[in-house]
């Protein structure tokens, strides 16, 4: 889990201008990471300043994961929709979905 402070600093830099890429490395963090709170500082989100994504999760119920998959699958919402709309992380929701596959 990345600390307030380094999600605070993100947080500037991407209101600066920076992108993903150039914060990872400013920051000393992983690079998906940084592109992952992009996409949601881009998309309105804040909440990732504050909050932990993997708690977000976690307070998914398994029936709504099966539906937001479901809904991904059939193409109804994109990862990065549903994304957005359920507050999950991109890796997160590709996560539950490959775990569905092996489950098969």
């Amino acid at each position: 889990m990345k600390d307030k402070e380094t999600r605070a600093q993100a947080f500037e830099l991407f209101e600066m201008g920076y992108k993903s890429r150039k914060v990872s490395t400013l920051l000393g963090i992983d690079r998906s990471t940084a592109k992952e709170w992009q996409y949601l500082y881009e998309g309105g989100d804040l909440s990732w300043l504050s909050e932990n994504a993997v708690d977000r999760a976690c307070n998914i119920c398994m029936e709504k994961r099966v539906l937001i998959i479901e809904l991904i699958k059939c193409g109804k919402l994109t990862i990065a929709q549903a994304s957005r709309e359920y507050k999950v992380t991109r890796s997160t929701l590709k996560n539950w979905i490959r775990m569905q596959k092996k489950e098969k």
